[in-house]
């Protein structure tokens, strides 16, 4: 099997992502993150503007556990790195056939009770409402 990146579960809605966003706002895919006490993880796709993209394709069971960890992993990017680097916002892209406000009912009350700091800093969308989230966050 090949482990180029588009062979990876989930890197055919990167792609669409990618596509999405357009080659003009896209500084790299799985740009590298090192944090401190992890090792090194990747951002799905990173903006010129520095906001970290992650695309996440799920199934709907074990939702709320699900959400938790893309809020943990999206305040880790919010973070420094081992070299300093942070990105200024976060934005959760999932398919068209999700509803964002299901998942905003449960990703913002535990976002607001642990980090409240960085509410402001993450948003969930889907493919067709990308750029217009990137506006917001950058407007912000």
């Amino acid at each position: 099997m090949s482990r180029h990146w588009e062979s990876r579960y989930g890197g055919a809605f990167q792609i669409k992502v990618a596509e999405a966003l357009g080659p003009e706002n896209i500084r790299g895919l799985e740009e590298k993150h090192k944090v401190r006490e992890r090792e090194t993880n990747r951002v799905d796709v990173a903006t010129k503007n520095n906001i970290a993209i992650e695309c996440k394709t799920f199934v709907w069971k074990a939702a709320i556990g699900t959400i938790q960890k893309w809020i943990e992993q999206a305040v880790v990017r919010l973070r420094p790195d081992e070299e300093g680097h942070r990105y200024n916002s976060v934005l959760i892209v999932i398919p068209e056939d999700k509803n964002p406000q299901e998942i905003n009912s449960i990703l913002m009350p535990y976002l607001h009770l642990n980090w409240p700091e960085f509410s402001d800093k993450i948003r969930v969308c889907r493919i067709s409402e990308l750029k217009e989230n990137l506006v917001g966050l950058l407007g912000r």
